[in-house]
């Protein structure tokens, strides 16, 4: 879909990069030369939840952020980056985004403000179409009415994609070099984290490796991620016991605390030889927490996971999504004419109802396909993290 202006609204396919042109004036209607200007902020947004986009929530655009402005002819230019064309609602076909520019001149003593907006068409919700149309074929359409709207399918496909999601996932391997403390944390989705590193969509974080920049070795102690003094607390390793006195309490027996300690050395010495780094994604506050060798630095490499959208689902899988779709489909449609009981009445005779035996071949084919996920080597949800 080519951008277009129509009614003072940018019209944009979901991931497309266009540019946005206009020119700012002074209240004469004459163009402000750039240095005249004294600033030129922009703000973006949902325009149905108000949520920023792009993090662009009053940004500086005075030649700055992909936009910029020319010296004499008032010409402002904002060039999208595929973020800024992204969907909020990947339910919605289209979505509208509303778009404010401020621009301030004569030493801040007069300002102009231009709002227009952005209606972006979701590639993803586009796509759906074919599959929707083949199930219902499947179930029935084209020789009986399938009662079932546009958002009944919307539906239907959310599920079989958080189906699949469950058991598949997009990877994405990311690097951060140079890590020198114990401890960092690497936030996703979070307007406060860092540029590099936000990430709205992602789903987990799957693997983690810790490597030496200069030799490429990996942490090679026996207790390689400091787990007993950072939970447990104290000296750490002393002559094989913890605490003052090799460890030992005033009885002469072994303490708690060196109960305790021992067995959280020994799940670190585990976790070491299971080749399980030690990393937490916090699903929660969608970060990752990271505890290193405190002999670094280290390159810190890490696998995230993406969850998967009909329009970039690897084609093997296109059949087992077919089939989750029809099962969701048919129990929708169970629901749907389960209301008028098992049989309407009619002048020649009632009309059987077809609500239970959809709802068993749905649930079959939903069972089916999870079967199959289940085999899968590596699942979406890590066993750690």
């Amino acid at each position: 879909m080519v951008a277009v202006i129509e009614n003072n609204t940018l019209k944009i396919t979901e991931g497309s990069t266009p540019t946005y042109s206009v020119t700012l004036v002074d209240e004469n209607e004459a163009a402000i030369p750039l240095a005249g200007v004294d600033s030129i902020s922009l703000q973006y947004k949902d325009d149905l939840t108000g949520a920023s986009i792009n993090s662009r929530d009053d940004q500086n655009v005075l030649n700055l952020n992909e936009c910029t402005y020319h010296a004499t002819s008032g010409l402002f230019q904002w060039a999208f980056e595929a973020l800024d064309s992204a969907v909020v609602d990947t339910a919605l076909r289209f979505e509208t985004h509303s778009a404010v520019l401020t621009w301030i001149w004569d030493s801040g003593s007069k300002q102009q403000r231009h709002e227009f907006y952005v209606q972006v068409e979701n590639v993803g919700r586009t796509c759906w179409q074919n599959f929707i149309n083949r199930v219902a074929l499947r179930v029935g359409a084209g020789r009986r009415t399938i009662e079932m709207t546009d958002d009944h399918w919307c539906e239907a496909v959310s599920q079989t994609m958080d189906l699949l999601n469950t058991y598949l996932y997009r990877p994405v391997w990311a690097f951060i070099d140079g890590q020198t403390g114990e401890n960092a944390v690497v936030k996703f989705g979070d307007l406060a984290g860092s540029p590099t590193t936000y990430d709205l969509n992602v789903q987990s974080v799957v693997r983690v490796m810790f490597k030496d920049p200069q030799t490429g070795g990996q942490p090679g102690s026996d207790d390689p991620f400091i787990l007993t003094n950072r939970i447990i607390g104290g000296s750490g390793l002393s002559g094989g016991y913890s605490g003052s006195g090799g460890g030992m309490a005033p009885s002469g027996r072994t303490g708690l605390g060196d109960i305790a300690f021992w067995k959280q050395h020994n799940e670190a010495a585990d976790r070491l030889l299971s080749n399980d780094n030690d990393w937490l994604w916090d699903e929660t506050n969608r970060q990752l927490a990271l505890s290193m060798p405190n002999e670094g630095p280290w390159d810190v490499t890490y696998l995230k996971s993406y969850a998967y959208t009909p329009a970039n689902l690897p084609a093997g899988y296109n059949n087992y999504f077919l089939k989750a779709l029809e099962g969701y489909a048919r129990i929708m449609l169970s629901d749907i004419r389960g209301k008028f009981g098992s049989q309407i009445p009619g002048p020649t005779g009632g009309v059987e109802i077809d609500a239970q035996q959809q709802l068993q071949r749905g649930e079959k084919l939903i069972q089916e396909v999870e079967e199959v996920m289940q085999r899968l080597p590596l699942q979406a949800i890590p066993e750690m993290g």
